[in-house]
């Protein structure tokens, strides 16, 4: 037992150390060559600037809040962050499938449950349709386009935990804890929504670009709608969080299946706010979420992750809409279903558990529960008064 907290308390003060050293080499990313979205460029080096800067900025905020509520994350969950570091800098394809198919085969192992060999298979599946994609992509076949499109859009949703995809992913998290949990869904998932735009040129190089992305959005949409009724259901703050999270991953592949500059930033936005706002209430419950900062943290999470003024979800649902007003109509009425569902859930959930007497197992660490609160505050607020500077810090857009 001495030896397991000695490892814990080693990794923990290495942990900012390596986190450091992580964004300044991310930040030395060299710039690549651009894709056409549109009318306009994207940097690959900025989509993979914008990846890795959220499984950074995701980690630092997952190990904040469980040292906040003092509890720490075990050596093996270090896989998890490592894996969405590797995606993030992945470009070509067949890498990405590579990867995908190590997810596949490490990340469900980190915590058994019943819900592991699904979510592995369907790992196994995405990784395949990548696999299919490159083949179909080096083939050239006749209707080949339509065979690419079908196929990265399968792997794509596959991947994220998309429609119709996504239960055994949930339930793995739920099952996982916040730890081991929370890593994927604060770090892995955002990662992995950006990562695959940057690995995938052919995604807006194909003839079936704009059946593409009507598909992406309607899956996008409907996925943020069940999940949106869903997270009606939760009781704690955990719950919400979690049913919460495929919501805003449906969102933000609105935002992707627009193809456009405006799409992009839309989704890069609403993956902030998976990254800076779900850490926060995967763990609070343990403390309770009325003590000293945790009591404002908890407010500020809960205002962000309802799309409200003055956080950085007022202007990512904002993109959203506006780039599923741009792809579809049907897209446009479900993104808009999903948006005011998702309010709803949080309404309900809310109401629900301040209703429920307070039972604080441990009082919180005020020094990491500070820097949680700064952390928070900084990025949220900061996003929300100035998105623009905040994608020019992190996204990087233009040719670069």
């Amino acid at each position: 037992m001495n030896g397991r907290a000695a490892r814990n308390r080693s990794t923990g003060a290495a942990a900012p150390a390596l986190l450091v050293a992580a964004a300044v080499a991310l930040t030395l990313l060299p710039s690549g060559a651009s894709l056409g979205a549109g009318d306009a460029g994207v940097s690959l080096s900025g989509l993979s600037r914008t990846a890795a800067w959220l499984a950074v900025g995701g980690t630092a905020m997952i190990l904040l809040a469980a040292a906040a509520t003092r509890r720490s994350v075990p050596l093996r969950a270090w896989a998890i962050p490592a894996l969405a570091v590797a995606l993030a800098v992945a470009r070509a394809p067949v890498i990405l499938a590579g990867l995908l198919l190590l997810a596949a085969i490490v990340v469900p192992r980190l915590a058994a449950g019943p819900a592991a060999d699904g979510w592995s298979r369907t790992l196994v599946l995405s990784a395949l349709a990548g696999f299919g994609a490159v083949a179909a992509d080096v083939a050239g076949q006749p209707h080949g386009n339509e065979l690419l499109t079908a196929l990265v859009v399968v792997g794509f949703l596959a991947a994220v935990g998309a429609l119709p995809f996504g239960w055994h992913m949930v339930r793995w998290i739920t099952d996982a804890g916040p730890e081991i949990g929370g890593l994927v869904a604060a770090v892995l998932l955002p990662t992995l929504v950006t990562a695959l735009v940057a690995a995938e040129p052919a995604l807006v190089q194909v003839h079936g670009t704009q059946r593409a992305g009507f598909l992406l959005g309607v899956f996008g949409g409907a996925t943020a709608v069940a999940a949106a009724i869903y997270a009606m259901g939760a009781r704690d703050w955990r719950g919400l969080a979690l049913r919460t999270t495929p919501c805003e991953v449906g969102l933000a592949l609105v935002g992707v299946g627009a193809f456009d500059i405006r799409g992009l930033q839309a989704a890069a936005l609403t993956l902030a706010l998976i990254a800076f706002t779900r850490p926060v209430l995967f763990f609070v419950d343990r403390v309770g979420s009325r003590q000293g900062a945790l009591l404002a943290v908890t407010a500020l999470a809960l205002l962000g992750a309802a799309g409200l003024p003055p956080t950085l979800g007022f202007p990512a649902r904002q993109l959203v809409l506006g780039a599923a007003a741009r792809i579809h109509p049907l897209v446009a009425v479900l993104t808009a279903a999903g948006v005011i569902l998702e309010l709803v859930a949080l309404a309900v959930v809310i109401r629900r558990r301040l209703a429920q007497p307070v039972t604080e197992e441990v009082a919180a660490e005020p020094r990491a529960a500070g820097l949680l609160a700064a952390a928070t505050a900084l990025v949220l607020l900061f996003g929300g008064v100035f998105p623009g500077l905040l994608l020019r810090f992190v996204f990087r857009l233009g040719a670069g």
